[in-house]
């Protein structure tokens, strides 16, 4: 199990190879490389900030968050790249917040989903915007 330095290094790294195509939202737009916010924010903050949907107000957040899933098409997100990301995170073992990802994204919220359950029910929609079907 990394130590919290290091799980902030290395997702870090993860991030600048999963997140920094130069034809895509990039992290490194809302968060300098070298910045705090780069590595140490845990994927639950992640997940809202790069959606852009940091809304103070958790049900307004999660109302966005859906409603930029839902019109994926429309951002300019990598998906592929953003759900091997999140498939890595969830199945490292060394990773010692992986409970995060199955908790509530939003604590208040009584039907909040984790972090996984709401990106997988957008998961077979976004990524097949990513194959050209003939």
């Amino acid at each position: 199990m990394r130590r919290t330095d290091e799980e902030s290094n290395y997702r870090a790294e993860r991030r600048k190879h999963y997140f920094e195509n130069p034809c895509y939202r990039k992290w490194s737009d809302m968060y300098s490389i070298n910045e705090y916010g780069y590595g140490d924010l845990r994927e639950r903050a992640f997940l809202r900030r790069y959606l852009d949907c940091n809304d103070s107000d958790d049900n307004k957040a999660l109302s966005k968050m859906h409603e930029v899933l839902k019109n994926g098409k429309d951002q300019p997100i990598d998906w592929v790249a953003f759900y091997a990301y999140f498939d890595e995170r969830i199945n490292d073992l060394e990773n010692p917040y992986i409970h995060e990802m199955t908790e509530e994204l939003f604590f208040f919220l009584d039907d909040s989903p984790s972090v996984i359950k709401l990106i997988d029910q957008y998961r077979e929609t976004l990524l097949s915007l990513s194959y050209d079907i003939i």
